[in-house]
């Protein structure tokens, strides 16, 4: 599950991963906010499976995924 606590600072690294591939902001947030939600009520593993559909359908790009799952790994904890 995502850390709920330690969300703001997600959403910051998250941010800062579709400046730098140039992820227009109304293709972004409705995405993140997905995954967050995914995140913090299903667990890691659906919102994972999520950007992946993402990157299949091309909404999202391939340099993306990795990223972003590593930083859903880093900010989950155990519950």
């Amino acid at each position: 599950m995502l850390d709920m606590g330690r969300v703001t600072t997600f959403l910051y690294y998250a941010e800062e991963i579709a400046r730098e591939l140039k992820i227009e902001e109304n293709v972004w947030n409705p995405i993140i906010s997905t995954v967050v939600a995914k995140a913090s009520r299903m667990g890691i593993e659906e919102a994972a499976a999520f950007l992946g559909e993402k990157v299949k359908s091309g909404e999202l790009p391939k340099e993306s995924e990795g990223p972003l799952k590593q930083l859903l790994e880093r900010y989950s904890r155990m519950r």
